[in-house]
């Protein structure tokens, strides 16, 4: 059974990623659902999964976790989403050919990945009698009020890098079919992010985070 590197995983993660945008921009009204990070972060998880177990050689391998019942806490108030976990974390110490995973802070996976959507209004919003949108499923959002729910995840992420994680990935989606103006245009949201165009109205970035203590120990070589 072959091991595998932290470099092999930072290539499964960017290669997974790629998938999935392409993936999405065959399927844009994904940004039109509820909750499309759910979606999003569903397929992503498939692709590591079946990526890293191609790669280890280990067709059950099982130490990836998935869950997206953080952004559903995301969508109520800001107080709530406070102390989230990210959706995928993966356990890399079989991979690396450590052994059993040591006893460690329960929220420092080895790698920790999320996914988080921003989403322009439509300039015209159309009310039924229950007060909800007739043609989309979700409420209308401040673009403000969505950033500051990207900085939380930012420093959740910063939060793990202190602890004992050895990697995170965050992946951003900025999904604008009413290809209005919006803070996220304004560089009001997001000011770290390094925008790219993935379609004419879909433009995603990303950003690592690195360990701030050094585990030199989760990066053994070959």
């Amino acid at each position: 059974m072959p091991t595998l590197s932290l470099q092999d995983l930072q290539r499964i993660v960017a290669q997974s990623w790629d998938e999935v945008l392409d993936w999405l921009v065959q399927k844009p009204r994904i940004c039109r659902l509820a909750r499309p990070e759910q979606q999003i972060v569903f397929e992503l998880a498939q692709r590591l999964r079946a990526s890293i177990r191609r790669d280890f050689a280990e067709p059950r391998w099982d130490r990836l976790f998935f869950d997206t019942s953080s952004y559903v806490v995301s969508e109520s108030t800001l107080v709530d989403s406070a102390g989230r976990r990210p959706p995928i974390l993966i356990d890399a110490h079989q991979l690396y050919g450590l052994g059993p995973t040591p006893r460690r802070e329960p929220l420092a996976p080895d790698i920790a990945v999320a996914v988080h959507v921003l989403r322009a209004e439509h300039e015209l919003l159309d009310i039924d009698e229950d007060g909800r949108p007739r043609h989309q499923a979700w409420s209308p959002r401040s673009m403000r009020v969505q950033g500051i729910l990207l900085e939380e995840r930012v420093r959740e992420f910063e939060q793990l890098s202190e602890l004992a994680c050895a990697e995170g990935y965050l992946f951003v989606v900025y999904s604008n079919e009413a290809r209005r103006k919006t803070a996220v245009d304004n560089r009001d949201v997001a000011s770290w992010a390094a925008w790219k165009e993935a379609s004419p109205t879909l433009w995603t970035a990303s950003r690592r985070f690195r360990p701030r203590n050094a585990l030199r120990h989760l990066s053994p070589t070959r």
